[in-house]
C-alpha cells in the first residue's frame, strides 16, 4: 500500500478546513438566493477566477479532451452545488456535510466495477466505519431521536454518487495533466455558461438592484466559489494524482467534523450520538490508509 506522506495530510486537513467551512456559508447564502442560483453563483465565480488559468490550459487540447474535462466539471461541480443547494434548503449544515462523507464509499465502489481497481480488506472495513459514523451523524439529532428527511437527504446522496465517478474520471483520464490543467479546464467549462445562465434566465440583477442588502449574499458566494471550488480544487486534484482516490476522498470523513464545530456555534446542536460518529469516521480514516 502507498505510503503518504506529511505534506499529504497537510492537504487532507486544509481540504477538510475548507470545505467543512463552506456548508455554513451555502447556509447565508441561501438566505438572499435561490438554491439554483446560488449553484450558479457559486460554478459562475469559480469559473472567472480561473478564467486567465483557463486561457491557458485551453490551448492545444483536442475537442475529445475538452468533452472529459466538461464531463469532469459537471459531475465534479455543476451538478452536486446544485444537489446540495437543495439539500440545504430543508437539513442544517452539519447534516449535509455528514451525508458528503458517503464520496468515499461511492469512490471505492465505482472503482472496482467500472475501473477494476484492486481492493484490499483495511478499505473495507475503514470504509465501512466511516460510512457508519456518518449515518449516525445524519439521523440522530442531539437528543438522541432520528430525523431527517430522506428526500432531500437523497440530493446529496446523488452529489456524493457524482463525485465518487468523477475522483475516479480523474484518475483514469487525466494522468497526463497537472492539477492547475484539470481545475482550470473542469471548472471553466462549466464555470463560464453559468455566469450567462445567472444573467439572462434568473432574476439575479433585479433582485441585487430591488434589494442592495443581497450583496452580502454575493460575498458569501464569492468566498465559496474562490475558496470552496476554485483553490480548494486545485489542491484536491494534485492529492488524487499524487496519492489514489480512496485516500483523496476521505477528506469528506472530515470534513462532517469541521461542518459540525462551525455549526455548533452558528446554534446546531451537538450530541452523544454525534460525537460517536465523528470517532467512528477518524477511526475510518485511520484503517482505511493503514498499511
Amino acid at each position: 500500500m502507498k505510503k503518504y506522506t506529511a505534506y499529504d495530510w497537510f492537504i487532507l486537513v486544509v481540504l477538510a478546513c475548507i470545505w467543512g467551512s463552506s456548508f455554513i456559508l451555502m447556509k447565508r447564502i441561501l438566505h438572499y438566493f435561490s438554491p439554483l442560483e446560488m449553484a450558479l453563483l457559486r460554478i459562475g465565480i469559480s469559473g472567472l477566477v480561473l478564467l486567465p488559468l483557463f486561457l491557458r490550459s485551453v490551448k492545444g487540447k483536442t475537442t475529445e479532451q475538452l468533452g472529459w474535462f466538461f464531463i469532469s466539471g459537471m459531475l465534479g461541480n455543476a451538478v452536486p452545488a446544485l444537489c446540495f443547494a437543495l439539500t440545504q434548503t430543508k437539513l442544517n449544515s452539519s447534516v449535509a456535510a455528514s451525508l458528503n462523507a458517503l464520496t468515499p464509499f461511492f469512490a471505492l465502489l465505482i472503482g472496482v466495477v467500472v475501473f477494476k481497481n484492486k481492493l484490499s480488506r483495511n478499505s473495507v472495513f475503514g470504509l465501512a466505519l466511516g460510512l457508519l459514523g456518518a449515518l449516525m451523524l445524519s439521523f440522530f439529532r442531539a437528543n438522541g431521536s432520528t430525523e431527517i428527511n430522506f428526500g432531500y437527504a437523497g440530493f446529496a446522496v446523488l452529489a456524493t454518487f457524482c463525485y465518487g465517478l468523477n475522483i475516479n474520471l480523474i484518475r483514469a483520464k487525466f494522468q497526463n495533466f497537472d492539477a492547475i490543467t484539470i481545475t482550470s479546464l473542469a471548472v471553466g467549462l462549466v464555470g463560464l455558461p453559468c455566469v450567462a445562465a445567472t444573467l439572462l434566465f434568473t432574476p439575479f440583477v433585479h433582485t441585487l438592484q430591488a434589494h442592495p442588502q443581497h450583496w452580502l449574499g454575493v460575498g458569501y458566494a464569492a468566498l465559496l466559489g474562490c475558496f470552496g471550488t476554485a483553490f480548494a480544487l486545485i489542491l484536491f486534484n494534485g492529492l488524487i494524482k499524487r496519492t489514489n482516490a480512496v485516500f483523496a476522498s476521505s477528506v469528506t470523513y472530515l470534513i462532517p467534523v469541521v461542518a459540525m464545530v462551525i455549526g455548533s456555534m452558528d446554534g446546531e446542536r451537538l450530541g452523544l450520538p454525534h460525537f460517536m460518529g465523528i470517532l467512528a469516521i477518524l477511526l475510518g480514516i485511520y484503517i482505511t490508509t493503514k498499511k
